[in-house]
């Protein structure tokens, strides 16, 4: 955040998107974050920007916070704000293992399917790879392994503090994972059971 923004805090944003064939996008985070090498996060985990959030006057307002988290969104995924049809907010919270970091959890529904993600995000990472990204533009991808998981299957997963057991394809797996990709997680399957809508 800038120096002169009313926005102090770090705000982390993690969320779960949802593609039209119903289905969430896991991604294997890499060795070079700073934080959960190597496990399992929801579709976005990141910090919300002051460059996208806050308007001509350097306010932070409602609209700001959705147009930032649209622009992570593709940051991230690589889903454009135009093929996002719907972003719920779950929850806000705090995350202990980042001494209280502020901490929003969202769902967002994509009319694209999860193969159209999977090929756009594969893409995209070429395009860098051939542009010869250098090696601290390439350690801002948060991972370059994208895993998807039946929406159905997740109320059916074994959660614990540190990892979540789901199927995955025909075969149920042990996805080791940060609390707060997990909080992330039981927010939505809370929202699903309290009558959320699958669009």
């Amino acid at each position: 955040m800038t120096a002169d923004s009313p926005l102090s805090n770090h705000l982390g944003c993690n969320g779960i998107i949802v593609t039209s064939d119903k289905r969430t996008i896991l991604i294997k985070r890499s060795k070079s974050v700073s934080i959960g090498k190597s496990t399992y996060a929801t579709s976005v985990g990141a910090s919300m920007k002051a460059k996208y959030a806050l308007d001509g006057h350097q306010a932070f307002t409602l609209p700001g916070l959705k147009h930032a988290i649209l622009c992570e969104i593709e940051d991230e995924l690589k889903i454009p704000a135009k093929h996002i049809t719907d972003l719920l907010f779950l929850a806000a919270y705090r995350d202990l293992v980042e001494g209280g970091k502020p901490q929003l959890a969202f769902a967002a529904y994509t009319s694209l399917t999860s193969d159209d993600v999977l090929i756009n995000f594969t893409e995209s990472l070429s395009r860098k790879t051939a542009a010869c990204w250098d090696k601290e533009s390439m350690e801002l991808e948060d991972g370059k392994t994208l895993l998807p998981i039946d929406i159905s299957d997740l109320p059916h997963a074994v959660i614990s503090q540190n990892a979540i057991k789901v199927r995955v394809g025909k075969q149920s797996r042990k996805l080791p994972m940060m609390p707060s990709a997990i909080a992330t997680i039981i927010f939505f399957i809370m929202y699903l059971d309290n009558g959320g809508i699958e669009q």
